[in-house]
């Protein structure tokens, strides 16, 4: 049985199942939002959103940007962090990642960072702590390749610098530069103690 307010999109079976043996499946929200649930609450009309529908139909939740990169962002965020049936919640939630519960709200996490810049994502600044208005910005795909957990710092003559920036600067790829480090082969570098 479908509701009208039906807003899942079947995208397939995942091959896995859920704790009680109900398979698993992957799904397109209308909102933009994937979502893996277990396919017969969907066919029985039991989970007919990301969520989305639910916030949409509470009265003073209506902020109009359930479609705008900001959006899609904050609810991103929320799914790898606190939905264990997300395939990305091993590497966020599931490895103690945080959202804090001011950012329960789309509209608190609006009012905290703003409106998405164009080309940027959001980042945590200090990885190794959740997700806060403290810890977070608005960050280009190079500014986040430089501030990952597993980041390679070494020495040069320069004193500690990230290789990724050593790569940029001898014009090679991080790969590149990483596969000379390893081999004893980036002169004038060395990994840091």
């Amino acid at each position: 049985m479908h509701s009208m307010d039906q807003r899942l999109s079947f995208l397939g079976l995942t091959g896995q199942r859920s704790a009680d043996g109900h398979l698993l499946a992957e799904y397109r929200c209308s909102c933009g939002n994937i979502v893996v649930v277990r396919r017969s609450r969907v066919k029985n009309g039991y989970t007919r959103s990301c969520g989305c529908l639910s916030a949409d139909t509470k009265p003073g939740l209506r902020h109009g940007m359930r479609n705008s990169p900001t959006y899609r962002s904050w609810s991103a965020m929320r799914t790898r962090c606190l939905n264990p049936n997300s395939k990305d919640y091993p590497r966020w939630g599931g490895a103690g990642v945080s959202v804090c519960e001011r950012w329960a709200s789309f509209e608190e996490f609006l009012a905290d960072m703003g409106e998405r810049p164009a080309g940027t994502t959001l980042d945590r600044i200090d990885p190794s702590q959740g997700y806060s208005a403290a810890n977070c910005r608005w960050a280009t795909p190079k500014e986040q390749a430089r501030n990952r957990r597993d980041v390679v710092q070494v020495e040069t003559a320069n004193g500690t610098e990230l290789l990724p920036d050593v790569a940029e600067r001898m014009g090679l790829t991080r790969g590149a530069a990483l596969m000379r480090l390893t081999r004893g082969k980036l002169e004038g570098v060395r990994r840091a103690a």
